[in-house]
């Protein structure tokens, strides 16, 4: 999904069919998308670099995570010509609605590490099933990256968020245990 929202009702050929017809059946062309994104953002826009690579990321093959940050206002902040493509061409910091969400999920994921963190215990499957947004866990995971190793991605997300990380970075290890942290 290009936006994370959760809502899925659209498939979206990635290279549009007008572009490659040739790829019109084939599966890694794909894309689940919202119908908003594919039908009123994206619709038969490919945006390209100069040198023909596509500048719209490919959310069954990219890291988005590479390309752009979430921050805790809920706002993508770009990294890469790629994330400020993708951000703008699909408007994912102009729809209020996704927005508000992102938000909202960013302060539940930090209530969710808070509480753990209070009561002792590790988080669980079960605490992050309510979010609506989960890759803002995986924003906080690469966030909590920096953060641990005084690598802050951008300025405008640095204060508030590299605290909590800080705070949290413990329960952060125990939910990924296996990465290094």
């Amino acid at each position: 999904m290009y936006c994370y929202e959760s809502r899925g009702t659209d498939v979206d050929h990635f290279v549009p069919i007008a572009r490659d017809p040739m790829t019109t059946f084939e599966w890694n062309n794909h894309i689940l998308a919202c119908g908003y994104c594919n039908q009123q953002a994206k619709k038969e826009k490919f945006p390209l670099d100069p040198v023909g690579n596509p500048l719209l990321l490919d959310p069954s093959v990219d890291d988005s995570a590479d390309h752009m940050t979430l921050a805790s206002t809920g706002h993508f902040i770009d990294l890469t010509p790629q994330g400020r493509e993708t951000i703008d061409l699909l408007r994912l910091n102009a729809r209020s609605a996704l927005v508000e969400a992102r938000y909202r999920s960013w302060r539940g994921v930090i209530r969710v590490f808070a509480n753990a963190e209070r009561e002792g215990r590790p988080i669980d499957a079960e605490d992050l099933e309510d979010l609506r947004f989960l890759p803002v866990v995986d924003a906080f995971h690469h966030f909590a990256h920096d953060v641990s190793a005084d690598r802050l991605v951008h300025k405008a997300v640095a204060p508030a968020l590299a605290r909590h990380a800080r705070q949290h970075l413990s329960v952060l290890r125990s939910v990924f245990p296996d990465c290094g942290l």
